[in-house]
């Protein structure tokens, strides 16, 4: 019965946090950068990756798919440093490549 309450109360801090997230977005627009990551072979890679670019300047989010080898950033205000972002997976122990909104390498 507790674990019942337990996930209960999880779920709704999530629908909290997504309420709140949803009012915010109507403040300011939100932006994304998409990325392919090479070298995770577990959740505990995706902590990793997602902890090195959370660690960004200007990341509100980094939202990692260990399924799709891919992440994906978002941010608010100015566009953190792709180069930035590249390094800190890099330094995590992993390999990163800035794709476009349709899955090909960036060409800038």
């Amino acid at each position: 019965m507790n674990t019942l309450r337990s996930l209960l109360m999880g779920f709704a801090v999530v629908l909290a946090v997504a309420f709140l997230g949803a009012c915010s977005e109507s403040e300011s627009e939100e932006t994304v950068i998409n990325f392919k990551i090479e070298g995770m072979t577990c959740n505990h890679c995706v902590e990793n990756v997602t902890k090195a670019m959370q660690s960004v300047e200007g990341v509100d989010t980094a939202v990692v798919y260990f399924e799709e080898d891919s992440a994906v950033v978002h941010y608010s205000g100015q566009r953190p440093s792709d180069e930035a972002l590249l390094k800190a997976v890099e330094k995590a122990g992993y390999g990163a490549e800035l794709v476009s909104e349709a899955g090909a390498p960036d060409t800038k």
